[in-house]
C-alpha cells in the first residue's frame, strides 16, 4: 500500500465508537484519528498500544 505522506507512530489512549481513537505522538502531541474498518482486532482496542 502506497501513501503520500509518512505514516507515523502513536500509542492509544482509548477508541471508542467503532471508528475512532485518541492517540499520542511520539512528541506527546495527541489527536482523534479514524480507524478504517477495525473488524474484530481487538488487541488493538487495549490502552498503551502502539500503532
Amino acid at each position: 500500500m502506497w501513501f503520500s505522506t509518512h505514516l507515523l507512530p502513536a500509542v492509544l489512549i482509548r477508541r471508542y465508537k467503532r471508528f475512532l481513537a485518541d492517540i499520542r505522538f511520539p512528541d506527546g502531541t495527541e489527536a482523534t484519528a479514524h480507524i478504517a474498518n477495525p473488524g474484530a482486532k481487538t488487541g488493538l482496542a487495549e490502552p498503551g498500544t502502539h500503532i
